[in-house]
């Protein structure tokens, strides 16, 4: 389950938003599932994919293909491929199969919307919003918890939870930088802090990166021959050059279109030392 917690692991952050616990998340899937599933698929890909309510009213059939789902982030976040989700523990989580059972209801109309509304359009937020508040009031949550923006948040918080360093939990939400990751969670102590700045680095395609940097300190490397060297695909190394950049251990350096990077190398060593 996503929101599976290691055993005798204390969580190194802390989640900043409201959230819903675990059993709460549950609570609502359930009277959803009973309601419409419609309703059930949309909350559950929602949480699944740190999804926000335009976001998960925008998506279409075309963006499920080959196991996986493509989201067209909006405010600026990345565009995100992630693989759909199976829970063989807690049937309310399998979106799989959460998915194969609204498609077999699904209407057949000319719609290219996964989700559609009783007229055949595309569901709009301000349903989708009266969707989830009346199944939070249902589910007997407080006001405070019934608006679906905190299905983003309870992701977050989930992740957190497991201890997954930021980085990857900036991805997961569709983060472009790390530093809109910091806005939903906290370090518990300096030492968590130092811990998750090291997880950034340990990273093996961003350790590369660093490494190839450095070596060529102080001179720097476009981001096409950064590629080019590692041989990575551009969104990729976008992804991992901002959050190097994000930790300030690179920096970027804009002439004209072209961007190029090169090693901070005084916080590189303060990071080495720190964890020597």
């Amino acid at each position: 389950m996503l929101f599976t917690s290691p055993l005798g692991d204390e969580p190194r952050m802390q989640c900043i938003k409201p959230f819903l616990t675990p059993e709460e998340l549950l609570r609502v899937l359930r009277v959803a599932h009973g309601v419409r599933i419609r309703d059930w698929c949309m909350i559950l890909m929602a949480y699944l994919h740190g999804l926000r309510m335009s976001e998960v009213c925008a998506l279409k059939l075309t963006d499920i293909r080959g196991g996986s789902l493509s989201v067209q982030r909006r405010q600026g976040s990345l565009k995100t491929v992630q693989p759909l989700c199976r829970d063989s523990r807690e049937p309310l989580l399998d979106e799989v199969t959460a998915i194969q059972a609204w498609l077999k209801q699904r209407p057949n109309v000319r719609s290219g919307a996964l989700f559609i509304s009783r007229n055949g359009g595309a569901l709009d937020k301000a349903q989708f919003f009266r969707n989830f508040q009346a199944a939070a009031k249902a589910a007997g949550l407080p006001a405070a918890k019934s608006h679906p923006g905190i299905l983003r948040y309870s992701l977050a918080s989930h992740l957190v939870a497991r201890n997954v360093d930021r980085a990857l939990i900036a991805k997961a939400l569709g983060h472009r930088s790390i530093n809109s990751t910091f806005k939903y969670i906290k370090a518990t102590d300096g030492r968590a802090d130092k811990a998750d700045s090291f997880a950034v680095v340990m990273q093996e395609t961003r350790l590369k990166i660093l490494r190839l940097l450095v070596r060529l300190a102080p001179k720097g490397l476009a981001a096409g021959a950064i590629a080019r060297h590692l041989r990575l695909r551009g969104p990729n190394l976008s992804f991992h050059l901002n959050v190097l950049a994000s930790a300030e251990l690179i920096q970027p350096h804009k002439k004209g279109t072209s961007i190029s990077y090169s090693a901070n190398l005084k916080n590189v060593n303060r990071q080495a030392n720190s964890v020597i």
